[in-house]
């Protein structure tokens, strides 16, 4: 998509590896003088605790806007980086099977912090017995419309799973809309958390957890639990030279989750695992954390 909008306008188009040194790729495409940057949440995320840690990280001028996608990113990052970049932070919502789905236009056009924009193809929010729900409500979200696939290649149970013969695609991302129809993220039901019995959206717990002053970056996994059969685990990134009693960290977010979604286990790491485009791998660090809990100690350690 980014591609055919650049050819459209006429505009050229930097492709900018991110891997390694983040601060030297964000000063190459500082150099580079986009006025336009698309990216993903994760990106914005790895961004947003760069400039903090490195304030005089230089920012384009010529920049006009960020148009972002790919997962859900708290309003709180995006107020922060619209505030440093001094351009507007313009979520949107796509995928591979449908493209685009829901944008946020640049303004004056009206926005709602936190949402990926309005539909731009037919959005539904489905509830687990396939009943629409009511705006606000939770749901995973449906859409259809011309852009959606006709199916995966040679695939036709994959294609069967997500596509509906009225022509309704399950994209597995959960949601809601709100009474003037803007679509907000909550996270995808294949990472939903089940605390014995209760199904957790880690996404909601993280920007509970990113709020804290003393946290830079956090990501809430499953481990396996004889009890509840799994439980939450939260690995948190402290800002540099900040410490905290993870006790007082669980007694703050208790007053603002409910006691089933704070988790009881929490995770100090130096950075979070990510992949190319900046999103967090949930997978990688539940198996790092079942790996370091299981390691034998030596003799005479303590836990």
């Amino acid at each position: 998509a980014v591609l055919a909008h650049a050819l459209t306008a006429g505009a050229s188009i930097v492709m900018q590896p991110l891997a390694g040194d983040f601060a030297a790729a964000w000063a190459a495409i500082a150099r580079g003088r986009p006025t336009w940057l698309s990216t993903s949440a994760g990106f914005l995320e790895v961004l947003a605790s760069t400039i903090e840690t490195q304030p005089a990280l230089p920012c384009p001028p010529s920049l006009r806007f960020v148009q972002v996608t790919s997962a859900p990113i708290a309003a709180e990052t995006c107020r922060a980086l619209e505030e440093r970049l001094g351009v507007p932070i313009l979520p949107r919502y796509s995928s591979t099977e449908a493209g685009g789905i829901a944008m946020t236009w640049p303004p004056p056009a009206r926005r709602q912090p936190g949402s990926v924009g309005q539909p731009v193809q037919e959005v539904r929010i489905v509830a687990a017995d396939g009943a629409d729900v009511q705006p606000g409500r939770e749901g995973e979200i449906w859409v259809r419309g011309p852009r959606v696939m006709s199916g995966y290649l040679d695939d036709p149970e994959a294609t069967a799973a997500v596509l509906r013969p009225d022509g309704w695609y399950r994209t597995g991302d959960l949601g809601y809309l709100d009474e003037d129809r803007f679509l907000f993220l909550t996270g995808r039901l294949n990472e939903l958390i089940n605390r014995g019995g209760e199904k957790i959206v880690p996404a909601e717990v993280d920007a509970v957890l990113q709020a804290h002053p003393a946290i830079v970056e956090a990501a809430t996994f499953a481990a396996p639990d004889a009890r509840l059969g799994e439980d939450l685990v939260a690995a948190v990134v402290l800002r540099e030279g900040v410490s905290i009693p993870l006790w007082q960290l669980r007694a703050w977010l208790l007053e603002r989750l409910s006691p089933v979604k704070t988790p009881r286990r929490f995770w100090v790491l130096d950075s979070l695992p990510r992949t190319p485009t900046g999103k967090v791998q949930r997978r990688v660090l539940a198996a790092t954390f079942l790996a370091e809990r299981d390691r034998p100690q030596a003799p005479g350690a303590r836990g």
